[in-house]
């Protein structure tokens, strides 16, 4: 046996962007920034920390709600 590959062309990927994949990423860059901006402004609207940390649950519990959707 050998470690050789069945066909001896190298294998490239091709180097295209669609609409969707350039929109992904500006709506992931988007949301990104987001993360590190908004929790501060609605941690200071909260009167509480348990607010705070129930809130956080129930936005994770819809993210995941919406990942296995």
């Amino acid at each position: 046996m050998t470690d050789e590959p069945l066909d001896s062309k190298p294998r490239t990927l091709r180097r295209v962007l669609t609409t969707v994949d350039t929109s992904a990423v500006l709506i992931g860059i988007t949301i990104g920034a987001g993360i590190f901006a908004v929790p501060q402004q609605i941690a200071l609207n909260m009167s509480s920390f348990s607010q705070i940390i129930w809130l956080w649950v129930g936005c994770g519990a819809l993210a995941f709600v919406g990942y296995l959707i």
